[in-house]
């Protein structure tokens, strides 16, 4: 028998820096997702996020509307297709642009697999300047007794628009592990590595990202998470890309 399946979701973060103040912010969110059962295997799909960032220095909003189709060929293992459009709004200019995704997903009894690729056009409304974001990237879980250890590869390509050049590539590689410490409680630890070739200055930018978080569900929906990380950023030869940032994040999270 066919079905709906919406899945409404909020977030808070509060985002904040010791050594810089003025990049403090806070960060609403607000999620719908539908599913919609035409048959045992095959579903319509769409997502529609709304996100609005405050700060000393700026106020942002983002919307983003989403559909498409996914199949599921075996027990959680499916290949899922999207597209949509995204709008983005700052200093009371607003710019849109396409969006599309495509991802199988493979779930074993003791490990997950995932590869996707997806492309997104962002335009600065001040600036009019655009990019062309193509994400490539793989995933894998191992699954544990209480938790799980992951490891996730992708490529990202950026073109300035409407030129259609590729201005940077980054390589970025991440491996992260979640640890069920209770039934409530679960401990997260990631290390990311990026590797950013800057193709229109001819150099590059490293950057270096360790992160802990401890979250805590106090309902099957409804969690509490607070996050840590370091971020570590060197070049040559770019002097504003040498930095260290140290953020804090609490996000409420509430699935209806």
């Amino acid at each position: 028998m066919s079905n709906l399946t919406l899945k409404p979701g909020i977030s808070y973060q509060n985002i904040w820096y010791k050594s810089s103040p003025v990049g403090n912010n806070e960060v609403y969110g607000a999620t719908l997702g539908s599913e919609y059962e035409m048959t045992n295997k095959l579903f319509i799909t769409s997502d529609y996020a709304f996100g609005l960032t405050e700060s000393k220095a700026n106020e942002s909003k983002t919307h983003s509307a989403q559909a498409g189709l996914k199949y599921e060929f075996a027990k959680d293992s499916f290949i899922e297709a999207e597209g949509g459009y995204s709008w983005y709004t700052a200093s009371g200019a607003t710019t849109g642009n396409p969006l599309w995704s495509f991802s199988a997903n493979y779930a074993g009894d003791l490990y997950k697999f995932k590869a996707g690729v997806g492309e997104k056009y962002t335009t600065d409304p001040l600036t009019n300047k655009g990019t062309l974001v193509t994400n490539y990237d793989l995933a894998f879980d191992w699954i544990l007794n209480k938790g799980s250890l992951g490891l996730v590869s992708g490529i990202s390509n950026i073109k300035t628009m409407p030129d259609n050049t590729i201005s940077s590539i980054s390589y970025n590689n991440t491996a992260n592990l979640l640890y069920t410490i209770l039934p409530d409680w679960d401990a997260t630890v990631s290390y990311t590595f990026n590797f950013i070739d800057i193709r229109y200055s001819q150099t590059f930018t490293k950057v270096s990202i360790c992160n802990v978080g401890l979250k805590y569900a106090f309902r099957t929906d409804t969690t509490i998470s607070f996050n840590y990380a370091n971020t570590h950023m060197y070049s040559p030869v770019i002097e504003s890309d040498n930095k260290d940032i140290n953020s804090c994040t609490i996000q409420i999270s509430k699935t209806f």
